[in-house]
């Protein structure tokens, strides 16, 4: 929201809206990063995700497999002299479904060090009783709003999904480097030559050995292939394809189609590279 639209904002959009939005893509695990508003998040494998433009503001939307938890992030061009409070009262006036109750409200720093504030909502959405949390905060002229929906009484068949909403907001980071290519670490120099090769997933930590096969090719003409197979399967192959760039010890993996998703890896002197999805990590051996 450009500060002037921002506070003439009329139109009531409600975050669930979301269950009309098409939402076509069903991702793996991968970071989101958005060069642009200076922001990057994990999202979990299996969910579904979407993105579009709400007058000036950009927004993305995601649902777990199940659809029993979703995540929306709004971010927008915003006046350097609007203080986070006053947008969360504009927000919440504006933005909110109709008889939401505001139960919890308190400071909150990010990972990096950024404040901002956490709100927790409850409101009924068709009979049903819905718990949603929001992080707002104001960061160099960009507003971002964070939020985590969830039924108020879980099942245990829907906990695991809110495990990984909860995962998926621990995640998120506001990163002044994200400028196009990654931040440079000076500490380590890596060539393409030493770089480039094929790289076989050998270990994950949540034990889960579902795959046939994973590997990931980086060749020399800075492309990459991505491609796994399921166990149960074996006639079905997956992956992606795009281009990868490295600064100090990181690999990133841009997708080809759509170059906001990256993935992010570390590079180990044992020729492996260590990249995580929530709390689970995937070593990669050359």
């Amino acid at each position: 929201m450009e500060s002037d639209n921002f506070f003439r904002r009329i139109v009531f959009y409600s975050l669930w809206t979301l269950q009309f939005i098409l939402l076509t893509n069903s991702v793996q695990a991968q970071w989101l990063c958005d060069t642009q508003y200076k922001f990057k998040i994990t999202i979990p494998t299996g969910w579904k995700q979407s993105s579009h433009m709400d007058g000036s503001d950009k927004v993305y939307d995601f649902y777990s497999a199940k659809e029993n938890a979703a995540v929306q992030i709004r971010v927008f061009k915003i006046d350097p002299r609007v203080t986070t409070d006053l947008m969360i009262t504009t927000y919440e006036t504006n933005m909110l479904p109709e008889g939401t109750r505001r139960t919890s409200f308190k400071n909150h720093t990010t990972q990096n060090g950024i404040p901002g504030k956490i709100g927790i909502y409850t409101f009924n959405h068709n009979q049903n009783m819905v718990a949603m949390m929001t992080f707002y905060t104001v960061h160099n002229g960009i507003g971002y709003v964070l939020s985590g929906m969830v039924p108020e009484n879980l099942t245990e068949n829907e906990q695991e999904e809110a495990n990984e909403l909860k995962e998926m907001i621990r995640s998120f980071y506001i990163d002044n480097s994200l400028s196009g290519s990654a931040p440079v670490n000076t500490k380590t120099v890596h060539s393409i030559n030493e770089i480039a090769g094929t790289y076989q997933l050998v270990s994950r930590s949540d034990g889960n050995n579902s795959l046939a096969y994973w590997y990931i090719t980086l060749y020399r003409n800075k492309t990459f292939v991505d491609r796994h197979q399921l166990r149960t399967n074996s006639a079905y192959t997956t992956g992606e394809e795009g281009t990868w760039e490295i600064a100090g010890n990181t690999v990133r993996l841009i997708n080809k189609n759509n170059r906001n998703y990256i993935r992010m890896y570390e590079i180990t002197a044992q020729n492996e590279l260590t990249g995580r999805s929530g709390t689970t990590t995937f070593v990669f051996r050359k």
